[in-house]
């Protein structure tokens, strides 16, 4: 089962956020499957200190400490600890400037003395400028390095995103637009991979084709087409040329607010449907069945727990979340064809 995916994924929700504008690119192409933002603590959410525990079926439902979290009056995360088999193993602290303009943290792990440190830099607008990081082994010593620079247009939109490894250039993006549109992206090195889109009159992406070059020649590996029904994304197809070439097709619906309410994703006579049902704002529950526990492509990303094998085979999954009277998460569990393999509860202090 991959559920320790779904275990890094719900941690690295809580303590990744600072980091998240910094890491990430441009996003181009409407991603319906996320859900994730649904359950992130909201601004002022006033919670003090929060402990998150995991239970499982194969341990009888025994709560374990996965860590404790704090955070400071503006609700930003202050510290982090880590636990394995109830004791301590790592410890994260998180410091933001007044003006908002850099965040750091500092991991140091218990067990082998290593440490970790990471800082973030954001221009005046939010957009980030540069982040650092570093791992520092027992002695004090640094043993490893890593940075990202973002350069801007004169019209402020991202043109490069390079990364860097103990001094050596890795991989850099390149984002080339025609007006406000992103149409062509350039991936270096690991051979040239890029991207070239084309938009409709609303300037919505409607066909995306992957290119990649090496020394045996240049071709299209992947091609992707949308449509949309009212602004939003209401089909996309996309093939792997590598592959069988049998195209996946994702159809989806959307509640009165925009919400994704459904989805489907079939891929010659296999298929997944995915529901989210809402109570006002918060998510409530994530109903999932199909006959195949095999991911296909960008919908496997929201594989919510439910265990991929290479078998087709049907299942049902449910994913259901509770909430205290202040709307913060304090509860999920999930079940596999009716029965629950799998608890996280959040204990809140205000």
């Amino acid at each position: 089962m991959k559920i320790v995916t779904l275990i890094l994924v719900c941690l690295s929700m809580q303590f990744t956020a600072l980091a998240q504008e910094a890491e990430l690119g441009i996003k181009i192409e409407q991603e319906p499957t996320e859900w994730a933002h649904f359950l992130k603590k909201k601004k002022n959410h006033q919670v003090k200190k929060q402990v998150f525990l995991f239970s499982t079926l194969s341990s009888g439902y025994k709560p374990d400490t996965i860590n404790i979290e704090y955070y400071d009056p503006q609700g930003g995360l202050s510290r982090v600890i880590r636990f394995s088999d109830q004791k301590r193993t790592s410890i994260s602290v998180y410091e933001t400037s007044k003006d908002r303009k850099i965040t750091k943290w500092h991991t140091t792990n218990l067990k082998d003395k290593t440490a970790s440190v990471s800082t973030h830099a954001f221009h005046a607008s939010g957009k980030p400028a540069w982040s650092k990081s570093a791992e520092i082994n027992a002695k004090g010593d640094t043993t490893s390095r890593s940075s990202v620079a973002f350069k801007y247009n004169s019209k402020q939109q991202l043109v490069e995103r390079a990364e860097q490894i103990r001094g050596i250039n890795t991989t850099k993006k390149t984002y080339i637009y025609n007006g406000n549109q992103v149409v062509k992206l350039v991936i270096r090195p690991e051979g040239t991979i890029w991207y070239e889109y084309v938009y409709n009159a609303d300037q919505l992406p409607i066909k995306k084709e992957q290119h990649q070059s090496g020394s045996w020649g240049t071709a299209i590996t992947k091609m992707f087409n949308y449509t949309y029904l009212n602004g939003l994304m209401a089909t996309e197809r996309y093939t792997d040329a590598n592959g069988d070439q049998k195209d996946t097709e994702v159809s989806y619906t959307y509640d009165a607010e925009g919400r994704t309410k459904s989805f489907r994703a079939v891929r010659d006579t296999l298929f997944r449907e995915v529901s989210f049902e809402f109570s006002g704002p918060l998510l409530k529950q994530i109903n999932v069945k199909g006959n195949t526990t095999r991911g296909f492509t960008r919908e496997y990303a929201i594989n919510i727990g439910a265990p991929y094998t290479e078998k087709n085979e049907p299942f049902v999954y449910r994913q259901d979340f509770d909430y205290d009277d202040k709307g913060n998460l304090i509860r999920s569990a999930q079940f596999l064809d009716g029965i629950k393999y799998l608890q996280m509860d959040y204990q809140l202090e205000y």
